[in-house]
């Protein structure tokens, strides 16, 4: 796996406008355009007076981007041989619910909500949670096609415990949650000695 760090300078923001979730979604896909399926992840870190900059983990090297720098590191295998890490992700959590029609998402609201449904998928994602914080609770708006779009959008963060290595290390590659096509789920880890 590869983790890029991609930096636009703010010269270059009116060019690529990633101000919208959905251009952000386009610069950062157009890095990978060999790609049949979607085999990385990414968040947006964050703007600053001069940048910029996403976070992407990737199975294969992006390409040198139009506008900025991107800077590459390969991660060990011996990274995702501990047991405990700190982490942090950004999700979109929703709730399917089944109704006549078929079925529905619904945004997940509340910290309590927000913390039962985090605890309740994490043994998908292979680990255990120890401690968890949730934060940054938002809507999101943006435009796609001519559609108007909406996605409910949380931090969570804390510690955890994978107790199946292979499920945990298949969530930090793939990422976790839904809405990863943009900028949701990807998994920040910090080992923990």
């Amino acid at each position: 796996m590869i983790a890029t760090l991609y930096k636009i300078p703010r010269k270059d923001w009116k060019n690529t406008k990633t101000g919208d979730l959905y251009r952000s979604h386009q610069i950062i896909y157009g890095l990978f355009p060999d790609s049949k399926h979607r085999d990385f992840v990414f968040l947006d870190k964050g703007t600053t007076y001069n940048e910029k900059k996403f976070l992407i983990i990737s199975k294969q090297v992006p390409k040198v981007p139009e506008y900025g720098e991107i800077l590459i590191k390969k991660i060990p295998d011996l990274f995702f041989q501990k047991n405990k890490y700190k982490f942090e992700t950004v999700l979109n959590p929703v709730k399917t619910l089944r109704t006549v029609d078929g079925t529905t998402k619904k945004p997940v609201i509340g910290i309590e909500q927000l913390s039962s449904w985090f605890l309740e998928k994490s043994q998908y994602w292979g680990f255990k949670v120890d401690s968890l914080s949730v934060s940054k609770t938002c809507a999101i708006e943006f435009f796609r096609k001519g559609e108007n779009l909406i996605l409910n959008s949380c931090t969570f963060s804390g510690i955890l415990t994978v107790v199946n290595r292979s499920k945990f290390i298949e969530s930090f590659e793939n990422g976790i949650g839904r809405s990863r096509g943009f900028g949701f789920g990807l998994l920040q880890l910090v080992p923990i000695n």
